[in-house]
């Protein structure tokens, strides 16, 4: 059995492996391939796979690229699984990917993006944490220099992009689609969000055009970025820059709207 994972933490595949071994212990009949590859490059590795015929057993994949592999029939459904589970009604909410009314994929994690901030830069300049939009906007406006960019926000053409600007959508109480999955990019809401996004754009560093998910974080604990939003950027600033964290705070990403 061939196990994708675009889970490549040097700690995380270290657990995964841990998994495996536990796992070939108890069957030995069972052999399993643990492949890692960066979650930039994993939907090229998938197609790499298709298109060899290779065989591709488990893939840890985004939801998105996982519905696009159902529709075009190359995924197996796990209804079966599901029922030995407890049945769809013992997950919780958007837990499963359905799709036809058939289960293609489980849900994996879940994980919220805190909000970072460097307390000495907000110290010198006189600056409390924000809790609006309006005040995270001066702030990185405030903070932005040559040296220190004011925030550090993905402008890249790709996933995590789509992910930190629906965050702002979802702040502003709208989403990107309704019940029946009809687009609402139109609505005034997802508007306002997207250029407040685009506004905040213009305090991240140069490079952020060209940013995915490890960049943004990079830039914070190296010292090139003043704020950041990610999942786990505490435990991954002090592997890389542990003189670092005494000078992080976190706030709550659902702290920065404000609706009247």
């Amino acid at each position: 059995m061939r196990y994708l994972s675009q889970e490549t933490d040097p700690d995380v595949v270290r657990v995964q492996r841990a998994w495996v071994e536990d796992f070939v212990a108890k069957n030995p009949d069972i052999d399993i391939i643990l492949e890692s590859a960066p979650n930039t490059v994993i939907n090229q590795r998938i197609a790499t796979y298709v298109q060899a015929g290779a065989t591709l057993d488990v893939i840890h994949s985004d939801p998105g690229s996982s519905a696009r592999l159902a529709k075009a029939g190359l995924l197996a459904p796990l209804d079966d699984v599901v029922e030995r589970l407890g049945g769809r009604d013992g997950f919780l909410r958007n837990r499963l990917l359905i799709v036809d009314d058939v289960v293609y994929a489980l849900n994996q994690s879940a994980g919220i993006p805190q909000f970072h901030y460097r307390k000495d830069l907000f110290e010198a300049a006189g600056l409390k944490p924000p809790e609006t939009w309006e005040e995270l906007l001066h702030a990185a406006k405030t903070l932005h220099s040559d040296e220190v960019a004011g925030i550090a926000l993905a402008d890249g053409e790709n996933r995590m992009t789509t992910i930190m600007s629906t965050i702002f959508v979802w702040q502003n109480c709208h989403d990107l689609f309704d019940a029946d999955l009809k687009p609402l990019m139109d609505h005034p809401r997802t508007a306002e969000a997207a250029a407040m996004y685009a506004e905040l754009l213009q305090y991240a560093p140069p490079d952020a055009a060209a940013w995915s998910f490890a960049e943004p974080i990079e830039s914070f604990w190296s010292g090139r970025a003043a704020m950041v939003l990610y999942w786990h950027a505490l435990d991954l600033t002090f592997r890389q820059n542990p003189t670092m964290v005494d000078q992080a705070g976190i706030g709550r990403v659902a702290r920065l709207v404000e609706i009247g």
